[in-house]
């Protein structure tokens, strides 16, 4: 997640602070809207990309075998590959169900036997609701720099920070002093006359 923000502000980030704080800003608030809108363009109870392994999950599981016991578990067969399904649970032997909150292949065919529709086991997070949740905060328009108000903390910061620097230039030379004096000094003690 954090390389794909870094890569998203490449551009911002050899600007100066306020510049790229400001592009970022203008890029999240864009996002937000951007999101909310493809959201909106749902048919189903969960996204595109959602459907997509979905629908491919269903595809396989016509293919399976159910051996059911009666009360909301069996065994799924294809050829000598087996795995146990237990619908009340949201479970299966494979762990896609419970890795990934889609039902696999095995629980669509269980589900099919028992009479349910696959698409009411889906796991909540990927609801429309769950997805405008992640998006339901706004940022808020700011006016530009030509309209905030100049602060007078800046000026004793730049000279707290200049008192800092020069201090520290300060120490440097007389160390870089010391060290010459002592330079000399082992020279002439190292003079044989």
């Amino acid at each position: 997640m954090c390389e794909a923000f870094n890569l998203s502000i490449l551009e911002a980030r050899n600007k100066s602070i306020i510049t790229m704080l400001e592009e970022i800003r203008v890029k999240i608030m864009t996002r937000i809207v951007v999101k909310r809108e493809f959201c909106n363009q749902w048919n189903n109870g969960y996204g595109p990309l959602v459907k997509a392994k979905f629908d491919k999950q269903k595809k396989n599981g016509v293919e399976w075998r159910v051996v059911w016991n009666g009360d909301k578990g069996c065994e799924v067969k294809k050829g000598r590959r087996q795995y146990i399904v237990k619908i009340k649970k949201r479970e299966c032997s494979c762990r896609l169900w419970q890795i990934s909150g889609i039902p696999c292949a095995h629980a669509c065919c269980a589900i099919w036997h028992d009479g349910g529709n696959p698409d009411n086991y889906i796991d909540k997070w990927y609801s429309p609701q769950m997805y405008m949740k992640a998006y339901q905060h706004s940022l808020q328009p700011i006016n530009g720099p030509h309209e905030w108000k100049k602060s007078q903390l800046i000026s004793q910061l730049c000279h707290l920070y200049l008192g800092r620097l020069l201090g520290g230039l300060r120490k440097i030379e007389e160390r870089v002093k010391m060290n010459r004096e002592k330079s000399l000094g082992n020279l002439v003690s190292q003079d044989p006359l």
